[in-house]
């Protein structure tokens, strides 16, 4: 018993670590898509900024 808690305990602290480093992720790229030039890549990049923060506060809001 108190071994398939621990194991649950485990994976869901893995998929919790994946999670946090996907949302990393997610802004990292973010952010280097603001680097490029001209508007349209300018609004795509923004757009995917405000992509990744949805994505995070709904991973947060989830309790993960």
């Amino acid at each position: 018993m108190k071994s398939d808690v621990s194991k649950r305990e485990k994976l869901e602290d893995f998929r919790r670590k994946v999670r946090e480093v996907r949302a990393r992720e997610w802004k990292r790229d973010a952010i280097r898509a603001r680097r490029f030039t001209g508007e349209e890549t300018f609004q795509q990049g923004i757009d995917l900024i405000k992509f990744a923060i949805h994505i995070h506060e709904a991973a947060e809001r989830a309790g993960n």
